[in-house]
């Protein structure tokens, strides 16, 4: 399938620019053609156009041209555009100096593409969002990026090629909330300033040293952590926790998870299914002291060894399912809000201690013959 080539050139007006990209585009994606059928040579002003927005005086200042099958790209100066997606084309080559005369871009996203090269981007220093995602650049981020990063506050080169320490790469940027660098060669220490941010993936990299106590000091706004598959060693403190809303079911990518503590927390909604794969032998401690109940009524998995779950706000009932839990040895729910009965499939677990103390179960104990009960306290 052919691909246009895409090129902004100055002297001309933001129609002519266009217009010319639009017979590139009809010409070369027949499938894509009647997308652009209302760019019309006999509309005054193409600010009404699909794809195309327009400030206040009657200039382009948006241009998504997104998933539009773009192969190569020339900029140019396109001097008040502020808003510029070109993500998921096949664009190749490097970024060309002409990108530098759009200073006025504060969205830049040129993610799922074959950009290769050096990342720079230096002159674009209003730039709030910039996403080179799932591209090819090469080597270190430029030297000039610093200069560029004071208004940033999304910050995405996750999937390229990228190499150098990111250590000091981000001190500057004083306003990112969001940053991805996940799967490339990034070396160094994990950065200091992680804290501040909502979102921070630095996962599949070269990352090495020791993860300080001080990273992860008071305030800490993180929301969402990934520094997997690095070579960084020491121990996540306390000052971390804190966390509010659902689990994540991402934990459930920890295959290796012998022991969770989450305990002290302010956690909602449901157990995750995936916080039990099948191949985890993970031991569930004290969740949290959550505000809103924890319906126990996910599919648990038949590898886990150890639940303790006591002194929540749990609610609903024992599900049947916790009959395919042939490994577990020990089963605390004690001071919960659990109602219903126990399950009959609990008799095919080999229990040390069983405990259901504190709730609101009625009915009969099924009996093997090694349960009974003590004051509302099943034990074994």
């Amino acid at each position: 399938e052919a691909t246009a080539a895409l090129a902004i050139l100055g002297g001309q007006s933001d129609k002519e620019v266009l217009l010319e990209l639009k017979n590139l585009l009809q010409v070369h994606n027949p499938i894509n053609r009647c997308a652009y059928d209302d760019w019309s040579e006999s509309d005054a002003s193409p600010c009404h156009w699909e794809g195309v927005g327009c400030d206040a005086t009657g200039h382009v200042d948006v241009l998504d041209l997104s998933s539009s099958n773009i192969s190569s790209l020339c900029y140019g100066k396109f001097s008040r555009l502020t808003h510029l997606d070109l993500s998921a084309n096949s664009i190749t080559g490097e970024l060309g100096d002409d990108l530098k005369r759009c200073q006025s871009l504060r969205y830049l996203n040129l993610s799922n593409n074959l950009i290769g090269g050096i990342l720079d981007v230096s002159g674009l220093a209003n730039l709030h969002t910039l996403d080179v995602s799932q591209n090819r650049f090469q080597h270190t981020i430029s030297v000039n990026f610093p200069a560029i990063c004071s208004n940033l506050t999304f910050f995405s080169v996750a999937s390229n090629n990228l190499t150098g320490r990111i250590d000091g790469l981000l001190d500057r940027c004083s306003k990112l909330r969001n940053v991805d660098l996940s799967r490339n060669s990034f070396s160094g220490t994990l950065w200091p300033g992680v804290s501040r941010l909502s979102r921070f993936s630095a996962n599949d990299n070269k990352l090495t040293g020791f993860v300080s106590s001080g990273v992860f000091a008071t305030g800490c706004r993180l929301q969402y952590l990934n520094i997997a598959s690095n070579y960084l060693h020491g121990n996540f403190p306390s000052s971390i926790a804190n966390c509010t809303g659902p689990i994540p079911k991402e934990i459930g990518n920890c295959t290796s998870l012998l022991w969770l503590n989450i305990a002290g927390n302010r956690l909602s909604g449901g157990i995750p299914p995936e916080m039990a794969p099948k191949n985890c032998r993970a031991i569930w401690s004290r969740l949290a002291m959550g505000y809103d109940p924890l319906p126990v009524s996910s599919p648990l998995r038949t590898a886990l060894g150890y639940v303790q779950l006591s002194g929540n706000l749990l609610s609903g009932e024992i599900p049947s399912s916790i009959g395919r839990m042939r490994s577990i040895s020990l089963l605390l729910l004690a001071d919960n809000g659990l109602s219903g009965s126990l399950p009959s499939e609990i008799v095919q677990l080999n229990l040390v201690s069983l405990d259901v103390s504190n709730n609101d179960i009625s009915g009969e104990v099924p009996d093997n013959g090694r349960i009974r009960m003590s004051s509302r306290r099943v034990v074994v």
